[in-house]
């Protein structure tokens, strides 16, 4: 049995926590879905569990080395930026890509000896041309705060999370919270420094996974009514394409490092790069 379809077995009954949304991806994903369900068999994919792809119980060994409070999001980092004696300090948001993990595109939640680089394409494919800005977009079915970055691999290389590290795509403009009922609201979004990480826009709940009890900071304006933890809406970014990026077929990666949880999720789509179109 191939890999893909065990996939569809044994990952059943996962949570998993978030995906992309846009471009489409090997595990399912999209704008009419966003984060409200972790979707089974979205886009024709044999996955059960779209959003259900990580490693898991993974901390910094260090010290935090992000602790600028506007891209934190507990309220209790915000508060004490400097105090890396609380849990929540060692999460892999507070060095953004700096934990080790176990696969580029996630190890199934329930199986982890499952990985999604063994899933297969999309049907569905994105085409980009190198020098332009292209839409991005993901969604959380379980909001743990942090931030994301978007990568790329070219598929002559290995795949590891050594390629991907080594091609982030930078961050280019504000972002629009799309809903799935097709309304859109801007909002405005933090980056960190080099423009590859971008801080979840969306406060998580205070405690647990229920909302109800308080959010850890104000919503965006405009974003009243709008679900914080399983999201009836994606985060559609835009990322910068280098204009010497070689023709060819590359694999993406979103990353999301956590700030509430001692997590990193992932998401992969397999995406087409033509030439340049600057001379």
């Amino acid at each position: 049995m191939p890999k893909f379809a065990v996939v569809a077995v044994a990952l059943r009954s996962a949570a998993g926590h978030g995906l992309i949304t846009d471009p489409p991806n090997r595990v399912g994903g999209n704008y009419n879905i966003a984060g409200t369900v972790c979707g089974n068999h979205m886009d024709g994919t044999q996955v059960e569990s779209a959003c259900a792809w990580l490693t898991a119980r993974i901390q910094l060994q260090g010290a935090p080395d992000l602790t600028d409070p506007l891209l934190l999001t507990t309220e209790e980092s915000i508060a004490n930026p400097d105090d890396f004696t609380h849990s929540d300090s060692k999460n892999p948001w507070r060095s953004p890509g700096s934990v080790p993990v176990r696969s580029p595109c996630g190890n199934g939640f329930w199986h982890d000896e499952l990985d999604a680089l063994d899933l297969p394409p999309n049907s569905k494919k994105a085409t980009w041309v190198a020098g332009t800005n292209v839409k991005v977009a993901s969604a959380l079915f379980v909001n743990h705060g942090g931030g994301w970055s978007y990568r790329l691999c070219p598929k002559t290389d290995a795949m590891t999370e050594s390629c991907f590290n080594s091609n982030p795509l930078k961050f280019v403009g504000e972002a629009t919270a799309r809903f799935t009922d097709g309304r859109q609201v801007p909002i405005s979004v933090r980056r960190t420094s080099d423009g590859i990480w971008s801080r979840n826009p969306i406060p998580p709940a205070k405690e647990g996974h229920d909302a109800s009890k308080g959010l850890e900071f104000a919503m965006p304006d405009g974003m009243g009514g709008a679900e914080p933890m399983s999201w009836d809406f994606s985060v559609v970014e835009e990322v910068a394409l280098p204009a010497d990026l070689v023709s060819g077929e590359y694999l993406m990666s979103w990353r999301w490092d956590c700030e509430k949880s001692s997590q990193v999720w992932f998401s992969c789509a397999d995406v087409t790069v033509q030439g340049s179109v600057l001379v």
